[in-house]
């Protein structure tokens, strides 16, 4: 099995899945794990480094979202 992109090889490498990743040398991205305040519901999100400030990545529609790891 072949996986691409960031979600999925982070998901296939967490689930133990994975033989073999081959990964390039600049791959700056950040795995943050965000909590819903009000149903406590967590969520993981990969971004790149730069995109760590962009609001949407804490907000779930109306909730916002805190950063717990």
């Amino acid at each position: 099995m072949i996986v691409y992109g960031m979600e999925d090889t982070m998901r296939a490498l967490e689930a133990g899945s994975l033989e073999s990743i081959l990964i390039w040398e600049n791959a700056e991205f950040v795995r943050m794990t965000l909590k819903n305040k009000d149903t406590e519901r967590t969520n993981v999100v990969y971004c790149k480094a730069s995109d760590v400030k962009n609001p949407r990545f804490y907000k779930d529609g109306i909730h916002d979202l805190e950063v717990v790891e």
